[in-house]
């Protein structure tokens, strides 16, 4: 081992004496590209020297590694001692940044290593005394300030979004889309992503989906449900005091318009990213609504427009209630159970209408949730009538059943079971079955026509006709090339159609007129001329030392392509 190195010394140095920097960027080694790269080193050796610098508190003689953990571990599997070794002294912030850099440079690290990395080296850097921004760091690195943006962003995801993104759950597009919001939203969204909403009785229970929703699902449902237009907002944007530890929304950090470099693809700069400080706020203003009402003397209550069995606390259910057409008070058409409700979710929320909760409101009809069908005369008309009818046709329907199962079928029994056939089935598969029975122009088909045709050709050849309709789509391949056929084959073989031989000759036909073709061209080229008889090119014979420079040349490029092939499966190896 080779002591008091300079700078610019590569030196041969022990797997022994080489420790891991605990700066190392790289958290990860996929197994597979490792033992590939021990396997050339164990047929090439070492072809980069690691870059080392003298490990701080150690004994002398133990180096740590800043570039090359990757090629130190494929050494050691491919059973070398030593390794060539690049010494260089340098500072902890400048071996992390050289560190990461030339990782980047090489084999692409997991992207919240790469994180971390950037992370250390703004660490680093706040030790040494010096201030760095994201637009340094990108520079340095050869990329942009977005992009290490949104890699740091990385870093201030959820523990369970970071082991899904480790555990290849979720994808890096999944994980940057999520890391544009608070842990809560972010929990909630990567639940959306990996698990059923429903179909559980306990909520706490989770069901794995089958496959995870694509990024594209996801960006749809951020769109849908947690992009929220401020421009819609019930209450006042710019109103600081209305939840004075949230501040004005104009201010806020979770605004879109004030960070377009982390919201580049929302359009729409009024856009709040966080449902809970929006819902906070409406909440809010719920409050002083109401408190405004009850100064009055009105009565006013909380009321949901959320038709689903999952019913809000402390609101009244769509069922529950009725809005009323006119807004404003009148002792002409009020009645008992005359309010205003405030809703508290859906698009609607923060907003006042009048409502009547009375459940036999002869004025405003009855409420869906009360079990209690009375109410204004001509509904009430109405619904008996209804009920009347539904039974009368339910006892209609049951004796013709009772007949129709004991009675044989007529041939108005088969004459309509054919018309139902052929007018369910596909109408373009339909088309071409009038056209083959020369029932119509080819421009399309009537129902009445064909309904007359069928009665007019009799029972058995309708039914074989309805057989044909309900096999008759297959024969129209569709856009996205599914070339199955089973109920055409399945018929075909019921009605002693030899499908193979079919297929045999469309297929000489198809392809015997471009041989003709063929054929042809070249026969008019030719004619009118002579046959030319070929004969064997005569070849000079080469000399000896023509044929021995010729193999000398040949060893040559032989030799070259097979180093080339050597640097080239060495350097996509690399750290």
């Amino acid at each position: 081992m080779q002591t008091n190195v300079t700078e610019i010394d590569v030196v041969n140095v022990g797997l022994t004496l080489l420790q891991e920097s605990p700066r190392n960027p790289r958290r990860s080694m996929d197994a597979a590209s490792l033992k590939e790269l021990a396997s050339s080193i164990k047929e090439s050796g070492v072809m980069s020297p690691l870059l080392v610098r003298a490990a701080s508190g150690k004994d002398i003689g133990i180096y740590e590694i800043i570039c090359g953990h990757r090629r130190a571990k494929a050494a050691k599997i491919a059973g070398l001692d030593t390794v060539p070794c690049i010494v260089r002294k340098m500072e902890d912030a400048e071996a992390a940044e050289i560190a990461l850099v030339e990782n980047l440079q090489r084999v692409d690290l997991h992207p919240l290593d790469e994180a971390e990395g950037y992370q250390e080296i703004f660490a680093q850097a706040g030790a040494a005394g010096k201030t760095l921004t994201p637009a340094d760091v990108a520079l340095r690195v050869g990329k942009s300030e977005s992009y290490v943006r949104l890699r740091l962003k990385l870093r201030s995801t959820v523990k369970a979004v970071q082991e899904a993104l480790r555990g290849d759950k979720i994808t890096l597009g999944h994980a940057l889309e999520l890391a544009r919001f608070d842990a809560g939203v972010q929990e909630k969204l990567l639940h959306w992503v990996l698990y059923w909403q429903y179909g559980l009785e306990d909520s706490s229970k989770k069901r794995p989906r089958d496959e995870a929703q694509s990024l594209q699902q996801l960006r749809q449902h951020i769109h849908d449900e947690y992009l929220l237009d401020l421009a819609k907002a019930p209450f006042d944007t710019k109103d600081a005091q209305l939840v004075p530890a949230a501040g004005a929304c104009v201010d806020c950090s979770k605004r879109t318009g004030n960070d377009k470099m982390l919201f580049a693809d929302v359009k729409r700069g009024d856009t709040c990213t966080d449902p809970r400080c929006f819902d906070g706020k409406i909440q809010a203003l719920v409050q002083i609504e109401m408190q405004k009402m009850e100064e009055r003397g009105w009565k006013c209550v909380r009321i949901s427009s959320n038709y689903t069995h999952t019913r809000q606390p402390k609101a009244l259910h769509p069922n529950d209630y009725n809005v009323l057409e006119k807004h404003t008070r009148n002792a002409a058409t009020d009645c008992d159970g005359t309010g205003y409700g405030i809703f508290i979710d859906g698009e609607l929320r923060g907003r006042t209408v009048r409502i009547c909760v009375a459940k036999n409101c002869k004025i405003h009809g009855y409420l869906h949730g009360s079990g209690n069908m009375t109410g204004r005369d001509e509904a009430k008309k109405k619904r008996v009538a209804a009920a009347i009818e539904t039974e009368a046709r339910k006892r209609i329907f049951s004796e013709m059943v009772a007949t129709a199962i004991k009675a044989k079928p007529t041939d108005q029994d088969y004459l309509a079971l054919a018309e139902y056939a052929v007018f369910r089935a596909d109408s373009s598969g339909v088309r071409k079955l009038v056209q083959a029975l020369g029932w119509g122009n080819g421009g399309g088909w009537d129902r009445d026509d064909v309904r007359k045709k069928l009665r007019d050709v009799g029972v058995s050849q309708a039914v074989g006709i309805a057989r044909l309709a309900a096999v008759s789509g297959e024969l129209t391949i569709p856009g996205w090339g599914d070339m199955r056929c089973d109920a055409l084959h399945t018929a075909a073989k019921d009605y002693g159609v030899d499908v193979a031989k079919i297929r045999a000759q469309v297929k000489a036909e198809k392809t015997k007129p471009a041989a003709k073709k063929a054929a042809k061209a070249i026969k008019k080229k030719t004619a009118g001329k002579k046959p030319v008889k070929k004969t064997a090119a005569k070849v000079p014979a080469l000399s000896a030392v023509q044929r021995k420079r010729i193999a000398i040349a040949q060893r040559a490029r032989w030799a070259k392509s097979q180093q080339v092939a050597k640097k080239s499966k060495v350097g996509k190896g690399g750290e």
